[in-house]
């Protein structure tokens, strides 16, 4: 599972303390749990799932809009992942055309998404505001919503990724065993993530280059590569990630690449393993209101974080002592920092101890409180009864249109299609 899986797979765990859940997935299950359903939903299935439900949580960017503007369910559109400043970063080296078709798409969507919101789902201050200005322009801050919750909480809900309880189980060892090119007294530098357009990789193994000469022992190590998703196809930057890494003679040497992806139990042998956790991204928007989910997993191990500075977490990771934050795209930083953080010692084991500490803050558990309270009395947004079956039926028309109008500006229906199947 990539990040959105592990989230909704933990929150439908802890949920299921409180509710009967049924989580539903686009692709067949792979996995059961005990304590909750795991279905696959298709498009036409959809409308009986949501009708079943007392509440629905959905990021949206997918599910068929009618099913959750039209049941009349409380829906909790969950905003954790920034899909349309992603979009401006997945888009930068493509076609104009290509670009603002799924631009635009994603934008009409999230503007009847934050339409139809009984609340929306945050992970911090800095995201609340970001969405605050996506609900005021379409009219959520208004008589109802203002009246008796003038600082509109009950509009978000605070539900950070989180960690799991118990510590990784991993296997020691076992993972560097599976690298020909690792040797038992290598240290590990983890990229535990995707490598997806957005990010970085290409700073971290410009400044492994430097250390590699200087130092024999020091890896760069990327767990998997290929999205878990099946609909989703090759990704620019891998390409671009390992052919650096070719160019600069680093490639199984010092730099390390699973073209595969490994599996959401397995990382933890990884995570045992690993010395040093690493994570970079250019100077973007996008940035500033990413929640970096694999950072929780290098505190969940107790792993020194070296990381680009401007999201929350790496801001926590400076606050709290856990590792680095670097500038971005400063190769010569990153590569003094990788030397720092092996070298030193007793920089690593302070920035463990931090780490652990941290994590134990991060539970599911704790991040889950504020959406568990929320089941057990859910209620409508303020606003809700502003809403009329006609209008709701009028705003998928307007919905409907604005789609065609983006299809006969930039694309095909194959094309929109296609777009549509990798959200």
């Amino acid at each position: 599972m990539a990040g959105p899986g592990i989230r909704y797979w933990e929150l439908a765990r802890q949920l299921a303390g409180e509710a009967e859940v049924v989580l539903a997935v686009p692709n067949a299950p792979t996995l059961e749990a005990a304590t909750f359903r795991v279905v696959r939903y298709r498009p036409w299935s959809v409308f009986r799932l949501v009708r079943a439900a007392d509440v629905v949580i959905s990021q949206g960017f997918r599910n068929p809009l009618a099913a959750l503007q039209l049941s009349g369910r409380i829906v909790l559109v969950d905003l954790y992942d920034p899909v349309p400043l992603e979009l401006v970063e997945h888009y930068r080296e493509a076609p104009r055309r290509d670009a603002l078709l799924g631009q635009e798409l994603a934008a009409l969507r999230l503007g009847r998404l934050c339409r139809l919101a009984d609340a929306v789902l945050v992970t911090g201050e800095r995201q609340r505001d970001l969405w605050l200005g996506a609900l005021a322009a379409q009219g959520r801050l208004n008589w109802d919503t203002a009246r008796e919750d003038p600082r509109l909480e009950r509009l978000f809900l605070t539900v950070p990724f989180g960690l799991p309880e118990t510590p990784p189980r991993g296997t020691p060892r076992a993972f560097r065993r599976r690298w020909p090119g690792l040797r038992d007294g290598d240290r590990i530098l983890l990229w535990g993530g995707g490598v997806w357009n957005w990010l970085d990789p290409l700073t971290v193994i410009r400044a492994m280059g430097r250390v590699a000469a200087k130092r024999d022992d020091v890896k760069l190590v990327f767990p998997g590569v290929q999205h878990p998703n099946p609909r989703i196809g090759a990704l620019r930057m891998v390409d671009e990630a390992v052919g650096l890494a070719k160019s600069l003679d680093l490639y199984d040497r010092h730099v390390f690449f699973n073209f595969g992806w490994t599996t959401y139990e397995a990382r933890q042998d990884a995570l045992v393993d690993a010395d040093v956790g690493v994570s970079a991204h250019p100077d973007h928007i996008e940035a500033r209101f990413a929640f970096r989910t694999r950072l929780l997993d290098y505190l969940w191990a107790g792993l020194p974080i070296l990381a680009t500075r401007g999201d929350d977490l790496a801001e926590e990771v400076r606050a709290r002592g856990i590792g680095l934050c670097l500038e971005p795209g400063d190769v010569d930083g990153w590569a003094a920092a990788i030397l720092r953080l092996v070298e030193d010692r007793q920089l690593h084991a302070q920035c463990r101890a931090q780490a652990l500490e941290l994590a134990r803050e991060l539970t599911w558990e704790r991040t889950t409180a504020t959406l568990r309270a929320f089941c057990q009395a859910p209620r409508p947004a303020a606003d809700r009864s502003r809403r009329t079956r006609l209008g709701d039926v009028l705003d998928l028309v307007a919905y409907g249109l604005g789609v065609g109008r983006i299809v006969l500006r930039y694309g095909t229906v194959e094309r929109v299609w296609r777009w549509l199947r990798t959200r």
